[in-house]
This record gives C-alpha cells, sequence and structure tokens, in this order.
C-alpha cells in the first residue's frame, strides 16, 4: 500500500493600516528518523514514523502559513485595498534515515533518489502555494466597492474561492504523481522484499 506525499495550510487574514512592504517567504525544513538496513525495513519505518495529512499517512508534508494585511483608502465615493501585502511561511518535513551511510549499492541509490524524490514534491507543493498568493494578491489588489465593509467582505469571499481552487491544484499535482512514487526504485525493491 503505497502512502501519500501531503500538504496542508493554514490562513490569517487582516485588513488594516500600516506600511507596505514586499511579499515574504521562508522555508524550515523539519525532518523524522527512520531505520532500516533495507528497502523493506525503511518502507516499514517510513509507515510507523511518517507524518499525517488530514489523518492520511504520508512520506513527507509541507505546511504553509499564509498572512495577508492591506490599507483600506476611503474616498466619497468608494473604498479600495491599497498596500496589499502577504506572507508564507513553510514547514517542509522529510524523512531521515539514521544510518543512510551503512547503505551500500542498489538500497543506498534506492534511498538517495526516493529522498531526492520527496523533497522535490514537496518543494513544488511550496511552489503551488507562492503561485497561488501571488495570483491571490493581484485579485485582491484590483477590488473596490461603495464602501470598506463591502471590499472587506469581498477580500475574504475571494480568498475562499482561490484557496479552494489552490487546494485542487495540489490535490492534481499529487494525484499525478502516485505513479513516479510508486516507480521508485526504494518502493519498487520494498515491495519485492529486497
Amino acid at each position: 500500500m503505497l502512502r501519500l506525499l501531503g500538504w496542508s495550510g493554514l490562513c490569517v487574514f487582516l485588513i488594516t493600516t500600516g506600511a507596505q512592504a514586499a511579499p515574504k517567504h521562508s522555508t524550515k525544513y523539519v525532518h523524522y528518523a527512520i531505520n532500516g538496513d533495507s528497502a523493506p525495513e525503511i518502507l516499514t519505518s517510513l509507515h510507523s514514523r511518517g507524518p499525517t495529512v488530514y489523518g492520511v499517512n504520508a512520506y513527507a508534508t509541507t505546511h504553509a502559513e499564509y498572512s495577508q494585511s492591506g490599507d483600506m483608502i476611503k474616498t466619497a465615493k468608494s473604498c479600495k485595498v491599497r498596500a496589499f501585502d502577504y506572507s508564507l511561511q513553510f514547514t517542509i518535513k522529510l524523512p531521515r534515515l539514521r544510518n543512510s551511510s551503512a547503505l551500500t549499492g542498489r538500497t543506498a541509490a534506492a534511498w538517495t533518489g526516493f529522498s531526492k524524490f520527496v523533497k522535490a514534491h514537496e518543494e513544488t507543493h511550496r511552489k503551488i502555494w507562492m503561485e497561488c498568493a501571488r495570483s491571490h494578491a493581484a485579485s485582491v489588489s484590483a477590488l473596490s466597492g461603495k464602501t470598506c465593509d463591502a471590499v472587506e467582505a469581498a477580500v475574504t469571499k475571494l480568498w475562499a474561492k482561490n484557496r479552494a481552487s489552490c487546494n485542487k491544484r495540489h490535490e492534481a499535482f499529487d494525484s499525478s504523481e502516485r505513479k513516479r512514487l510508486a516507480n521508485q526504485p526504494l518502493i519498487r525493491m520494498a515491495l519485492k522484499g529486497k
């Protein structure tokens, strides 16, 4: 049984007064320890020690914390968002094999390939979040309305729509990667008991 690579996200939204700053993002990598001297042992350790996303076991995860803010500019006839700003803080959780230097031959190569695959997969989730955030920022910056309350409500509604669209992109990406995950040499070797 194959487990998923995963992602999750959190949003904080504020419309405040304040100065505009350039969008920021940071990434923190954290690791969970696994053991094993063979592909089946490594896979068993991944299954027992790996993280979960929405109750589903995963080999690795990306957690995104998104926050946004902006000033409301009120004129006699309208209101709009000015100085919209956002930031993203990512935490990417990856497996780390405690005794990887003791692996040899095909098992060592398979582990190295698997490690690179899961890291690249999670970094693609980060890229998707960043693209979604840029698109959302452009949409928010174009909003205006008769009242600031109406604009704030539109921003909240837009975020729900854009987040749902972004979640679909993450799900589609995970779905497209399942075959590549199943074809990882480490997975194939483990399922064959080698």
